[in-house]
């Protein structure tokens, strides 16, 4: 595809794009790229998000929640978005809170679809090179959302 028939591609495009990118497992990323200051203050709380919801997934499998072994793959997932922007941001990983109010499954999966639109949300603000891994986070926590529903949530 030229990039003349890209050039009218909005970022609800590059979203979709990232989102099937995501759910068959591509990562559009390199670990080589090089660390870029984020001119727009979209990446932050997205970062906290994502901490929150590592802090909170680890006590839940240190608590013994069932289904521990999905529960870590979520985990993980954060952890993987945690560490790309807080390298992008240049910033340590913060502490998250484990708190959760409420049963537990249905929480996270309440927590997980406002993490989605979260994430949407920063895709469609921030600028042309942080598109796409906001798009890949905002497919893989809606693809969390469905697996928590699937086991409870």
């Amino acid at each position: 595809m030229s990039l003349s028939h890209m050039a009218g591609h909005t970022r609800r495009v590059v979203l979709l794009g990232a989102a099937a990118a995501t759910l068959s497992g591509c990562s559009l990323l390199s670990r080589d790229q090089v660390a870029v200051v984020d001119e727009t203050p979209v990446l932050q709380p997205v970062l906290d998000f994502a901490a929150d919801q590592i802090a909170r997934l680890t006590a839940a499998v240190d608590g013994g929640a069932p289904n521990d072994a999905t529960l870590v793959m979520l985990r993980d997932n954060h952890l993987a978005h945690a560490g790309e922007l807080a390298r992008i941001i240049g910033v340590d990983v913060p502490e998250g809170s484990a708190d959760v109010d409420g049963d537990l499954l249905p929480t996270l999966n309440r927590l997980e679809a406002e993490g989605t639109q979260q994430a949407t949300d920063a895709c469609l603000e921030t600028t042309p090179e942080f598109a796409v891994l906001l798009g890949e986070i905002a497919a893989c926590r809606a693809s969390h959302s469905d697996v928590l529903g699937a086991i409870g949530g």
